[in-house]
């Protein structure tokens, strides 16, 4: 595959957009997840949280595993030459993940094993049956025949009935049983579900051990007393089993009209999708385990015999039931910017617009925006885009109230949010219940913007208020991934967010605009449009430069415009948290194009352009990565920074100091793979501890 050549150099015949000059997106993604991996065993990061970063790489691989495998098989059925610019074909892909995938999950359960072992020296216990002492058993007893019996479910496997459909990621238990009786010597296969609805990590009671903690696998308790359920027959195998399926929700556009209902539909199916991987004790007999593969039909190379719990996810909840705030970050108090300490926030807002960095300062300031508009009386109308956030969020609860004051409430709620989509359908429900207008945007198009634009009468006048924002309106996402809000009155701003709104109420994608950049029609163009404006700089003998902060870099012709850049001269720093395709330092090509992933406490989220241009200088905030879905098929928006001193600020935190950090920034090299950074004698820099320092409340 691509990654694995080395590229020739000879600029005479340098086609940019050769396949070798590109990285395959998912290869590069399972990279990432292997960063994340490396902090598990970082012990600059606290024990728990650690445990919490392995449980979010095992997550992670599951939805890789139950959305991007099936889509990589879906295209290879479809018989596609290649999936991407690399040139790489479905089969290479998929026989690279393969091998990749293994080698993540063995890491993952040797990182899993290592911190088990530190739990236990800060007496923190997770027990297998093997564990258990005779007391643990006695009370095990009692909590299965009282907790767990009556909501077990069990279904036999008959000869001429299909295998049992068990759900997606369930944990399930394949038990064979030699009957009693006239059946006498004859066995059967019953497939025993592990409930869904009871807590997966089930916690001993505590004795007189002060801070120690114990801990069972719910799996492992019904394992031990599966016979219980059997009483006039033997138990002579338990094998526990997991199943991940294909979980991709596909909404056909010639049905978008019809959108809720089909997303219901869908919905209903996507636990039964179709088997992708199969997961068992690694002690598990072939003879099983081939069983097993057979029923639902996965290939050996995703079959994986674990040596250990099944649901590394699982391991979240021993984070969330041990009270040990020795072994967790420090809490503090986020922090708010000069203008958002105004009681009143139009007042703030009106002295100058700011901008709020998440989770370092509050995510107050955007609520208080919504829940002010809602009990004003001189404010007319709110809208807000929904993609990621709660039925009960006090954002949510603030529209509600507003639209039953009888105010103009509009709401653009994205519906195929992924994993969100039944969360989405409650929240349209419950704002339309309450007389909010509600859309759900273009057929097309998926609404990925975040913004709000608040309409409040003055003097006679309508004046417009507006967020613009790269993370989602969810106050938990809000402490814990890095974003950024701008808040502005700006005429020209605002009155681009009003026409983004106009047209997504007409089911519309938005026209150019006067300020904002928008996809699908004006955000991938203008930020080339850009790129080409350095390279006349460049051109011109003028220094230039152009850092992006972003999630993805994926198209490819802004990959091709950034390498023309780089040819031409210009500076270029990337801070891109995961997947990218981008080829720096290739000779004649890229040698002027650094990029660094950033991983750490809080999850990289916001996206950021910076363009010198020539010392005038743009900085933009977005809520699009330079991704061919975010700039070609969905509605995103991207606005300037209009305050000089504000575009500075963010300039300063969002690049300057992240391209000094020098432990946990991994710099990508041009063979694909990445290189943490090390202080090598300099001081050590670590971008979100000192913007934690810098922005947090000062008394904490």
């Amino acid at each position: 595959m691509s990654d694995a050549t080395s590229p020739p150099t000879d600029p005479e015949v340098r086609d940019l957009r050769a396949p070798d000059l590109y990285f395959n997106h998912r290869i590069s993604w399972v990279r990432f997840n292997r960063r994340v991996l490396e902090l598990v065993g970082d012990h600059r990061h606290p024990l728990l949280d650690r445990l919490r970063l392995l449980a979010i790489t095992a997550s992670n691989l599951d939805e890789f595993v139950e959305i991007r495998i099936p889509e990589i098989e879906r295209k290879r059925e479809a018989g596609a030459d290649s999936i991407g610019p690399d040139g790489a074909s479905p089969t290479e892909v998929l026989e690279r993940l393969d091998v990749m995938i293994a080698d993540l999950v063995e890491a993952q359960y040797e990182s899993f094993e290592a911190i088990r072992r530190e739990l236990g020296d800060e007496q923190i216990h997770l027990l297998r049956p093997a564990d258990w002492s005779e007391t643990h058993r006695d009370w095990a007893h009692r909590y299965f025949d009282y907790c767990i019996s009556p909501v077990l479910s069990h279904t036999p496997v008959h000869p001429d009935h299909p295998f049992p459909r068990v759900l997606n990621e369930s944990i399930n238990l394949l038990v064979v049983v030699e009957r009693s009786g006239e059946r006498q010597g004859a066995s059967s296969e019953v497939v025993v579900r592990v409930p869904e609805s009871l807590d997966a990590v089930v916690r001993f009671p505590p004795d007189d051990r002060e801070g120690v903690y114990e801990f069972a696998l719910l799996s492992d308790l019904v394992s031990e007393h599966v016979d219980r359920l059997f009483p006039t027959g033997d138990v002579l195998q338990v094998t526990p089993f997991r199943v991940t399926r294909d979980s991709d929700v596909g909404v056909d556009p010639e049905d978008a009209r019809q959108l809720r209902m089909v997303l219901e539909d869908e919905l209903m199916a996507r636990p039964f999708g179709e088997p992708v991987r199969l997961e068992v004790p690694a002690n598990t007999d072939s003879e099983t385990v081939d069983r097993l593969r057979s029923v639902f039909d996965v290939p050996p190379d995703r079959c994986f015999r674990l040596d250990g719990m099944l649901d590394l996810t699982r391991l979240a909840e021993v984070v969330e039931r041990v009270d040990r705030p020795d072994l967790e970050y420090a809490s503090f108090v986020p922090g708010l910017p000069e203008h958002a300490r105004e009681p009143d926030i139009f007042e703030g807002i009106e002295e100058g617009e700011y901008v709020v960095h998440h989770p370092y300062e509050s995510f107050e300031p955007v609520v208080d925006l919504i829940e002010s508009a809602a009990s004003d009386p001189r404010v007319v109308a709110i809208k807000q885009t929904v993609y990621r956030t709660v039925p009960d969020s006090p954002i949510t609860n603030a529209l509600v109230r507003a639209a039953r004051a009888g105010k103009d409430i509009t709401a653009v709620v994205e519906l195929r949010a992924r994993f969100d989509e039944e969360r989405n359908v409650q929240i349209a429900d419950r704002l339309r219940d309450a007389g909010a207008t509600v859309v759900y945007g273009p057929d097309d198009y998926k609404v990925h913007a975040k913004l709000a634009l608040v309409v409040r009468q003055e003097d006679g006048t309508d004046y417009r208020y507006a967020h613009i924002g790269t993370g989602n309106y969810h106050p938990k996402t809000a402490s814990q991934y890095t974003d950024l809000g701008l808040l502005t009155d700006d005429r020209s701003v605002t009155r681009d967010v009003a026409t983004i709104f106009e047209a997504l109420e007409r089911d519309e994608t938005p026209p150019p605009l006067e300020t904002m950049l928008a996809s699908p029609t004006s955000l991938c163009d203008g930020v080339i449009e850009r790129i080409e404006r350095e390279i006349e700089h460049a051109e011109q003998g003028r220094w230039t430069c152009i850092r992006a902060k972003l999630n993805r870099l994926t198209d490819p012709e802004v990959i091709e415009a950034l390498y023309r850049a780089s040819q031409a001269g210009v500076e270029i720093d990337l801070v891109v948290r995961g997947m990218c395709r981008l080829r720096p330092d290739v000779e004649d090509v890229s040698e002027n194009i650094r990029v660094r992933s950033i991983v750490g406490r809080f999850l990289e989220h916001s996206r950021v352009y910076y363009f010198h241009n020539a010392g005038d200088v743009e900085v933009w905030v977005a809520s699009a990565d330079w991704r061919e879905k975010n700039l070609r098929s969905r509605v995103e928006s991207a606005a300037p920074i209009v305050a000089d001193g504000i575009s500075k600020r963010v300039a300063y935190e969002v690049f300057d100091i992240y391209l000094e950090d020098n432990t946990h920034a991994w710099k990508l090299q041009s063979d694909g793979t990445y290189r943490r950074q090390t202080p090598d004698g300099a001081d050590e820099r670590w971008a979100q501890r000192e913007l934690l320092e810098r922005l947090k409340h000062p008394d904490y």
